[in-house]
C-alpha cells in the first residue's frame, strides 16, 4: 500500500483546494470566530469546522467518513480525492438552490440546527438546483441530554 500521511503535509494539500479555507457547512456573522476546518469527510470531499464535524459523525460512515486534518493517517488516494473536490466545487452542486438565510450561522444556531441543515445537505439534497429547500425540524434535547 501507499505510505500514509499525517499533521502538516495534509493541512497543506487541503488548504491548498479552492473553498477549503472555511467550514464547507457553516458560517459567521463574527469572523474572529469562524474556526479553521480541522476535520474532513474523505467520501464527500469537503472540510469542517469541529462543530459541524458531530453532526458529519451523526449521519453515520455510509453518508460521511469523517477523518481529523492534524491527527489522523491519510492515504494518497484520500488526498487525491479531496483535491479532485473541495469546499467550492462541493457547496456548487449541493446548495446551487440553497435559500437565502437558511446556512447555520456559527454564532447563532444551535446545534441542532447545524445538525438538521447538514442532513438536508448531504442525506436529503434539499439544496440541490431543483431542490425543495426542506430542512427537517431541528430535534429537541430532552432535559436529560442537557444534564437536568
Amino acid at each position: 500500500g501507499d505510505a500514509a500521511l499525517c499533521g502538516e503535509p495534509v493541512e497543506e494539500r487541503l488548504a491548498a483546494v479552492p473553498g477549503n479555507g472555511e467550514c464547507a457547512d457553516c458560517m459567521s456573522s463574527d469572523p474572529k470566530r469562524q474556526p479553521l476546518p480541522a476535520w474532513a469527510s474523505t467520501n464527500l470531499g469537503v472540510v469542517f469546522c469541529i462543530r459541524c464535524s458531530g453532526a458529519h459523525r451523526k449521519l453515520g460512515t455510509h453518508l460521511s467518513k469523517v477523518l481529523s486534518i492534524k491527527i489522523d493517517r491519510w492515504s494518497d488516494e484520500q488526498l487525491a480525492w479531496m483535491e479532485r473536490l473541495g469546499n467550492a466545487q462541493v457547496n456548487a452542486e449541493l446548495e446551487a438552490g440553497l435559500p437565502a438565510g437558511v446556512k447555520p450561522d456559527l454564532v447563532s444556531s444551535s446545534a441542532e440546527q447545524v445538525e438538521a441543515f447538514i442532513r438536508a445537505k448531504y442525506e436529503l439534497g434539499s439544496f440541490l438546483a431543483g431542490g425543495d429547500g426542506f430542512v427537517p425540524p431541528a430535534p429537541r434535547r430532552s432535559l436529560q441530554e442537557v444534564g437536568m
